[in-house]
C-alpha cells in the first residue's frame, strides 16, 4: 500500500499513485464510473465505500464525501 499510495504521476494540480487518487491529509481514494469510490483515511482510521449509480464526474464523489459523510464520523 505505501508504494501504491505515493505519487507517480500528476493530472494537473491531482497526484495519483499506483490506482489512488492522492488527497490531501494523507488521504487517498480509488474513485470509479458511475460514482463507484473508495475513500481511505489512515490516520482517522476511516474507510468509506460507496458502490452506486451516483453523478458523473468524480469531484462530485469526493465533494459528497468531504461535505457530508466525513463531518458525520469524525
Amino acid at each position: 500500500m505505501t508504494e501504491s499510495t505515493k505519487e507517480h504521476s500528476k493530472w494537473g494540480e491531482l497526484r495519483y499513485g499506483y490506482l489512488w487518487w492522492l488527497l490531501g491529509s494523507g488521504s487517498y481514494a480509488a474513485l470509479g464510473d458511475s460514482g463507484n469510490a473508495i475513500y481511505v483515511n489512515p490516520k482517522e482510521q476511516v474507510v468509506i465505500a460507496i458502490a452506486a449509480h451516483f453523478m458523473p464526474g468524480a469531484k462530485l464523489i469526493t465533494d459528497l464525501i468531504d461535505r457530508y459523510i466525513l463531518p458525520e464520523v469524525m
